[in-house]
């Protein structure tokens, strides 16, 4: 479905291509991750209104997509499992595990 958008392909081409590094699409929610050492989103002459128009465009199209991935009687799931949610498990993880481990060192050097 996503390969058959023409203009959001497009799009995704130009953002990806000329600015951002990474997009991510969580529900209603559409971020990129920009490079600040690479340039920045107003270095062109447009003065930023490029990134913008098309960071839109993809907001759009992939709106619409989901609208009819909807229609189609797919069922929208409440809790996803994509690359935003692995990275809280990550930082969740990241802080719960070594509190864990020191909690059962304490208890085996306790006994």
């Amino acid at each position: 479905m996503f390969a058959a958008d023409d203009e959001l392909c497009a799009a995704l081409r130009i953002l990806l291509g000329n600015y951002a590094y990474s997009i991510e699409w969580a529900g209603s929610r559409l971020s990129a991750r920009v490079s600040a050492y690479d340039g920045s989103i107003d270095g062109d002459a447009t003065g930023g209104e490029r990134f913008f128009a098309n960071l839109d465009v993809v907001a759009a199209r992939l709106s619409a997509l989901s609208e009819r991935v909807s229609l189609l009687g797919r069922s929208k799931a409440k809790m996803a499992w994509g690359p935003a949610a692995l990275r809280k498990f990550g930082l969740v993880a990241g802080f719960l595990i070594p509190f864990a481990l020191l909690m059962v060192l304490r208890h085996l050097i306790a006994r």
